[in-house]
């Protein structure tokens, strides 16, 4: 498929967003769409990775594509809760000390999502957010295998089905508040209807265009529904993962199209490519102003948005990338190992 730049633009919309309910900007719980369009990229973007690995191997590295996680996402996580931890010991008062340590190790091990079950934290103080990255991570444990079985037995079609069914089963029972809770904290359908995307362009089972009216009005509707204070009667979450995949495949197979030119924007694509970093530490800074700002709120608002896009770059420029390249080195001298 390789590097489509509209895809970025989507990641800055989706990290705008989370950044701005965070920052008590008057968008209800809108907020839930900028994580609903991760998890949906997240799970369209693995897809399609390792169907393309397998296609050129006949095979799947998941050594490899565990490594190139790790190399992704490790490093800019634990170098932001090095300096969370440091903060809660030398500067925070006891109160909040004790708080955000017992946030940390849930964090750490990535099950913030279901810590609260088994009494970890229950007070959310800087690392709040982290129960995505769980949710991300909980998933790169379980899915990549389900559709290596599939492809080695030949059976891509029923894992389509089977994964349009599980999707319904989810919503349906969400609605009906009788999902298990260990399950709706787990599993987030987004990102499997991500998934479910990325089989369904793979075996040629979409329209192979969209039309463009179709794109730009899901890209206008996702901009509305996201900064204005709608209450909607259905769950918000699930309709921006289904905008999001309509604007995912748009982009994709029809980049050059209008809204694919909005969306790789420069600026977009920049904030894109540092959306996982901008998405680490703006919790983080957003309550150090909370704590300790000396400002007026709104000099505290602007101050703090630009803190957060510096500190952003800077783990881009000085960790991310470099963990990045070296996680793709190590994962081409395993597969070289191989052959």
């Amino acid at each position: 498929m390789g590097y489509i730049p509209a895809l970025d633009g989507l990641r800055a919309i989706a990290v705008g967003l989370v950044m701005l309910v965070h920052a008590h900007f008057s968008l209800g719980q809108n907020g839930q769409l900028g994580v609903a369009i991760f998890f949906a990229l997240s799970g369209f973007l693995i897809t399609t990775l390792l169907l393309e690995e397998f296609q050129a191997n006949r095979s799947v590295s998941m050594t490899g594509f565990y490594i190139r996680r790790t190399f992704r996402l490790f490093p800019a996580l634990y170098s932001m809760l090095v300096v969370v931890v440091a903060y809660a010991i030398f500067i925070a008062t006891a109160g909040l000390r004790s708080q955000i340590l017992a946030e940390a190790l849930p964090a750490s091990l990535y099950v913030y999502n279901i810590a609260s079950l088994w009494g970890w934290q229950t007070t959310t103080v800087m690392l709040g957010h982290t129960w995505s990255l769980a949710v991300e991570e909980q998933f790169y444990l379980l899915w990549p295998w389900v559709l290596l079985m599939a492809l080695r037995t030949r059976n891509l079609k029923g894992l389509t089905w089977l994964l349009a069914v599980f999707i319904s089963a989810m919503l349906i029972l969400r609605f009906l508040e009788l999902l298990p809770v260990i399950a709706g904290l787990i599993f987030q359908e987004s990102i499997f209807a991500g998934c479910l995307l990325a089989l369904m362009r793979w075996q040629g089972l979409l329209p192979k265009r969209i039309p463009e009216s179709v794109i730009f009005s899901s890209l206008i509707l996702l901009l509305t529904v996201g900064i204005l204070p709608i209450d909607f009667p259905f769950p918000i979450f699930n309709l921006g993962g289904i905008v999001a995949l309509v604007l995912i495949y748009g982009v994709v197979n029809q980049s050059s199209g209008f809204s694919g030119k909005m969306l790789r924007h420069p600026w977009l694509v920049s904030v894109g490519k540092v959306s996982y970093a901008l998405y680490l530490w703006h919790l983080p800074i957003f309550r150090w102003f909370k704590f300790h700002s000396p400002f007026t709120p709104q000099v505290s608002f602007l101050l703090k948005f630009i803190m957060t896009f510096a500190v952003a770059y800077a783990s881009w420029y000085l960790i991310e990338r470099y963990a990045i390249a070296k996680g793709r080195k190590l994962s081409r001298q395993l597969l070289l190992q191989k052959v």
